[in-house]
């Protein structure tokens, strides 16, 4: 690799010279913030006679002397050639022919070459259409457009500014960069991923499109980025960072940091040799991620599901419906069971935010949750029977809450100060639960054709007061916010604080159920509320009911606790575990299991463990580099002939081995769960 400093124009000056920015990069996205300032520093090095300014640095691989492929850099290029080319288009109001061709046929346009349709910059195909129209009538531009957006900036930043045409030129004449040029033995990858190592600018999306992309041939990238990227950015909605994420969830059975996404993605593709075969795993993952964000399968019910679920803002769930529909693609489910699985989610979520579960436990349980219902899964049960068995056995903060606490919550809960989105899958539920002729609640809030109503008005006049009984104040503190007292309406406005016969009025020509069915009461006091209250919670149960199954798990059954790589098992004594698998084994020793597991591990994953025997695997400090030995040694136990696991340790390095041998792998920790007895103090444990 060369680096030079030199005038950033005279990167894009030059015969017949296209830069081309390869279809692995991003769009263009400088936004308002970036090209102000870049405009802003032009004017200040014209106004105090600057000699100079740097400007960055610009990566670029030549391909045949005149294609420039800009590896790094694309937003300065494209940036300033939009200047350059609002610029000449005053030149042109001017009057100013001579300065506007001197500008066009030396920055802009190749007039002796056809390529890329004689224009020098070559934006990726989404940006060059756009491009292509600002040579145009303002009437074409295409909108919305980031490159529209900032030579439209541009233009009206040069009508207003303080210096001449000739200024601004001379100014951009003295934009220096460092142009680092690839040479033939230069991997633009790795020389990527240095330059932006800090991550700051670029998303884990785009740092994979650029490994997936970069270093393959012309017309390799072209083939992944139309048969597959673009589709999957389309799919995405443009965010593919997430669908990265949960791809990965489902792959490590963890969720990974979000400064690890990337880093993680990296390895655990190096398991692929067929790259087209991880393009088609990610497009059919973006195909379902699609279905779940637009709520558009085949099935309308399906789509009602999910699209009143999205209200309720929780995302934790996505790895979990993306390994199911996954294994539906793959022949080992059907999708006909994706409505009830849903359902028992929705059940799930809307239960623990109603009884405010915190919800940091989420992540970890849908990271797994797939997998733990597929290890269990046998030709007598089907995958609901199953799922429910699971969620109804999580304890702590991660349980599904029963009806007592479900009900209780619901009663006291301040429901008017639900978050809005909550609120109104709320409502929803009960005006649509069970029928067929169905309100769009949804729009009919957000659009302010409906609202929510408080029967017992928020301000009380004399009318009210009286209708309250003389504990009015009470009843008014205790129950104006909760679930009995509030309703749907469209005549919100109409009714003010009319007192409760003049209102029945208006409920009584209402089109929504829930609000028609108030009309039944004579009176709006402390017990009518209560009354209403008591009436709705009941019906929340038969909508949201309690998980009955016929599955009997039999892991639940030995109170299995996940492995945590935080507890302190010194002194604990191990009854029994499961890993990966539905059986048990009962195991007495720390050390058996050990050996046990690492030996699963090692029919899974033979080549890593190998090369952890021969040393060549891990970094300085690990515990990986001396649990493992090729010959027998005191304290190693045989796992395979030529591979021998330390285990004259203290149940302390037991555990830390794991741990490391599991990131290593990727392997979950939920994977491994153990059955633990009561506490001893046998210092004999530290070496079994």
């Amino acid at each position: 690799m060369k680096g030079e400093v030199k005038p950033l124009l005279d990167i894009i000056d030059g015969k017949n010279k296209i830069l081309e920015i390869p279809v692995y990069q991003r769009n263009y996205d400088w936004g308002r913030e970036n090209i102000e300032k870049m405009f802003q520093d032009l004017l200040g090095m014209a106004q105090t006679g600057k000699k100079s300014h740097f400007f960055g640095s610009i990566v670029t691989q030549t391909e045949d002397g005149q294609e420039v492929i800009v590896i790094d850099g694309q937003q300065r290029l494209t940036s300033v050639t939009l200047l350059l080319l609002a610029l000449r288009t005053h030149f042109l109001l001017a009057g100013n022919q001579m300065r506007a061709d001197e500008i066009y046929e030396t920055y802009l346009y190749n007039k002796f070459s056809d390529k890329n349709s004689h224009f020098k910059l070559k934006p990726i195909k989404r940006d060059l259409e756009h491009y292509k129209k600002l040579y145009e009538s303002p009437e074409d531009f295409e909108r919305p457009s980031n490159m529209t957006t900032n030579y439209e900036y541009f233009f009206n930043a040069i009508s207003t500014m303080s210096i001449t045409f000739d200024g601004l030129l001379h100014a951009i004449e003295k934009l220096d960069v460092m142009q680092l040029s690839l040479q033939s033995d230069d991997d633009p990858q790795l020389i990527f991923e240095s330059i932006n190592s800090t991550g700051l600018d670029l998303t884990d999306a785009d740092k994979v499109r650029n490994l997936l992309l970069m270093n393959e041939d012309y017309s390799k990238q072209t083939e992944y980025f139309e048969r597959y990227w673009s589709p999957i950015e389309q799919k995405s909605q443009y965010d593919v960072t997430p669908l990265i994420k949960y791809w990965l969830t489902n792959k490590l059975g963890r969720v990974p940091n979000n400064n690890r996404i990337y880093f993680d993605f990296k390895y655990y593709i190096q398991r692929y040799s067929d790259k087209r075969e991880l393009f088609e795993e990610l497009l059919m993952y973006a195909n379902n991620y699609e279905m779940i964000l637009s709520c558009s399968s085949e099935d309308a019910e399906i789509n009602a599901i999910m699209r009143r679920d999205s209200y309720l803002q929780i995302t934790s769930q996505y790895p979990f419906y993306l390994g199911f529909l996954a294994d539906v693609k793959a022949g080992k489910l059907r999708l006909a069971d994706f409505k009830d699985v849903l359902l028992i989610t929705e059940n799930y979520l809307f239960r623990r935010t109603i009884v405010e579960v915190p919800t940091n436990a989420l992540n970890k349980i849908f990271a797994t949750l797939h997998r733990d219902v597929m290890r269990r899964l046998k030709p007598e049960y089907n995958y609901v029977s199953v799922l429910a068995a699971i969620l109804k056995h999580k304890a702590d903060s991660g349980r599904f809450p029963d009806d007592v606490e479900f009900k209780e919550k619901l009663g006291e809960r301040d429901i008017y100060r639900l978050k809005p989105g909550v609120r109104s899958f709320l409502f929803e539920r009960l005006e649509n639960y069970n029928h067929k002729e169905v309100v769009d609640v949804f729009e009919g809030l957000e659009q302010k054709k409906l609202s929510i109503e408080h029967i017992m008005p928020q301000t009380l006049n004399a009318q009210w007061k009286q209708e309250l009984g003389q504990d009015y104040l009470d009843v008014y503190r205790q129950y104006i916010n909760s679930l009995g007292n509030l309703t749907l309406t469209g005549y919100n406005p109409e009714m003010q604080n009319f007192s409760f016969e003049r209102k029945k009025m208006f409920y009584m020509n209402s089109h929504l159920g829930i609000t028609r069915e108030i009309v039944q009461y004579d009176h709006w006091n402390r017990e009518e509320i209560e009354n209403r209250t008591s009436e709705l919670t009941e019906r929340m149960l038969s909508i949201f009911p309690s998980l009955h199954t016929d599955y009997h798990d039999p892991i639940q059954t030995h109170d299995l606790q996940p492995f945590d790589p935080n507890f302190e098992y010194t002194g604990k004594k191990i009854v029994g575990y499961t890993f990966q698998t539905d059986a048990y084994r009962s195991k007495t020793v720390w050390k058996d299991m050990l050996i046990e597991v690492v030996s699963d591990l090692y029919d899974e994953y033979p080549e890593q463990i190998n090369n952890l025997v021969i040393q060549d695997a891990t970094g300085k400090g690990s515990m990986l580099t001396n649990a493992f030995k090729s010959q027998q040694e005191e304290g190693y136990s045989e796992l395979r002939d030529g591979v021998y696991l330390n285990t004259s340790t203290s149940t302390w390095m037991k555990m830390h081995t794991l741990m490391q041998l599991f990131d290593f792998l990727h392997v979950s920790y939920d994977d491994l769960q153990f059955q633990l007895g009561d506490s001893h103090s046998d210092e004999r444990d530290a070496v079994r």
